[in-house]
């Protein structure tokens, strides 16, 4: 897997983007620590200096993929 650091958001970068789907930054986080392995595997979450990073691109699809199953599930 490749990823290109010049593309990866600061935690709070990625929540304002996705602000129509993550309302707050606490949504944001819920988020990322319920998934946290899926995000981690798809290399769409890394940690550097101790400090959360987004993928963009893989973050996305996790989150349409988990979105996706969930509307799955309710119906």
């Amino acid at each position: 897997m490749q990823i290109d650091i010049a593309k990866l958001e600061t935690f709070a970068e990625a929540q304002a983007r996705r602000s129509r789907q993550f309302q707050s930054v606490e949504s944001f986080r819920w988020f990322t620590r319920r998934h946290h392995d899926e995000l981690v595997a798809a290399g769409a979450m890394l940690i550097i200096a101790r400090r959360p990073w987004i993928n963009p691109q893989p973050f996305d699809q996790v989150v349409a993929s988990v979105g996706l199953a969930q509307a799955r599930a309710i119906a």
